[in-house]
């Protein structure tokens, strides 16, 4: 047994009924364990030296596995080609966020990538992209005429864009609220007429994803 096929033999012993319950409520692209996040970090640190490991996790195409090989992985000891083989269309929102974070934010070619990303018109492999454009706005990377220009876009879009690339666009729109604050007005009045996630319920002591309540939440804690 490889050492891959090992730590998918152990993902597969810590499946939790409620976590494979609320995958199946929330269509979680198969294939799916139902592992918690908590169990796949306890798991992976034994192997957390081995990023070798990270393609055969990847190319297993199970959603654990795959959240595992980010976890592992060394972003700079990937091969572009790998890093393309990895990024699908059908990729589920989960991986797509933690690979951007973990894999593609710290590349060294990551603005080459960012625009390759952009020539593919799949809402999947756009929120790639998007989710890099939110890591820029948080260390303020963009130019106040830049983030405005991306704002323009958002306005634009956000009302009747793919629920996959809309959750990245929305955040992106909050990120230029807080750390451009020249356009905090024009986003809490834009965003209240587009309404997006205005009707979404959250659980008690979650921040709401309604663009108006999620920057007064963060402004108010950093008051």
């Amino acid at each position: 047994m490889t050492r891959s096929e090992e730590l998918i033999e152990k993902l597969k012993g810590a499946v939790h009924e409620g976590t494979l319950k609320r995958y199946k409520k929330t269509g979680e692209r198969e294939p799916y364990l139902g592992v918690p996040m908590g169990a796949i970090s306890k798991i992976v640190a034994e192997y957390k030296n081995e990023p070798e490991i990270f393609m055969d996790l990847f190319r297993s195409d199970i959603l654990e596995a795959k959240i595992a090989a980010v976890q592992i992985g060394k972003p700079d000891k990937l091969t572009r080609e790998e890093i393309l083989e990895c990024i699908t269309p059908g990729e589920s929102t989960i991986v797509a966020d933690k690979f951007s974070d973990k894999i593609l934010s710290p590349r060294k070619d990551r603005e080459e990538l960012k625009e390759i990303l952009l020539q593919d018109e799949s809402p999947v492999i756009r929120r790639y992209r998007w989710n890099l454009i939110i890591d820029d706005m948080k260390k303020k990377k963009f130019s106040s005429d830049k983030a405005g220009e991306i704002l323009t876009t958002i306005e634009g879009k956000l009302g009747s864009a793919p629920e996959e690339e809309k959750w990245s666009m929305n955040h992106a729109m909050v990120m230029i609220a807080l750390s451009y604050p020249e356009y905090l007005e024009r986003i809490l009045t834009k965003s209240r007429e587009i309404g997006a996630y205005s009707e979404m319920k959250v659980s008690k002591g979650c921040t709401s994803p309604f663009a108006p309540e999620w920057i007064n939440a963060v402004l108010k804690k950093q008051k």
